[in-house]
């Protein structure tokens, strides 16, 4: 297991010659929100490829239709211009939109998950645990996607309950706390089992 943080324009001002003294491994950054690029992905992206360090990427998806998500997931690949993150490509879905009764998330995102496929990327999904269901519409329904999603669960607890619930899918990262800290900058810790 190692330890990973994930990184976007709120953690501005980051001291990344702190990451490997503090047992960092990776560092997943935000790439964009919707359709839009992150303020501070390039620049991160140039910070983590300087020191070597394994990274991934993220899109918050604002996404609440599977066209939409489809967009974002093009966006996302164009953003990368051809560049391969060894911690992967992650959906963010989390966003208050995407899960409202009317809504039927775990279509947003299959939907991203194949084109993000399609253009050549597999892509897998960053969401809390409480959004995980197996039958709510306007839920992630883990078993309702295809078995090689992976999952990257945002749970604040001891231990991380998702693969208790979902013993048949592949939990690659647990986002533990968003209380530590690199230096004076807070951010996201997760436990890395990939």
């Amino acid at each position: 297991m190692r330890t990973v943080i994930d990184i976007s324009k709120w953690n501005r001002g980051i001291n990344f010659n702190l990451l490997r003294p503090n047992g960092i491994y990776g560092v997943i950054i935000r790439i964009g929100c919707g359709t839009n690029q992150d303020p501070m992905y390039k620049i991160f992206l140039s910070e983590v490829k300087k020191r070597k360090i394994p990274w991934g990427v993220y899109l918050y998806s604002m996404a609440t239709t599977p066209d939409m998500a489809r967009k974002e997931a093009g966006q996302l690949v164009s953003m990368l211009g051809g560049q391969r993150p060894q911690l992967g490509v992650w959906l963010d879905i989390e966003d208050y939109s995407q899960f409202k009764p009317n809504i039927d998330t775990t279509a947003i995102a299959s939907a991203f998950i194949v084109k993000c496929n399609q253009l050549g990327h597999n892509c897998g999904i960053y969401t809390s645990r409480g959004k995980c269901s197996n039958s709510l519409k306007n839920s992630i329904r883990p078993n309702a996607l295809a078995s090689y999603v992976k999952y990257w669960i945002a749970e604040y607890n001891s231990t991380c309950r998702f693969k208790s619930l979902f013993p048949s899918r592949t939990l690659a990262g647990w986002q533990y706390t968003d209380k530590k800290y690199i230096g004076t900058v807070k951010t996201d810790f997760s436990h890395w089992y990939e």
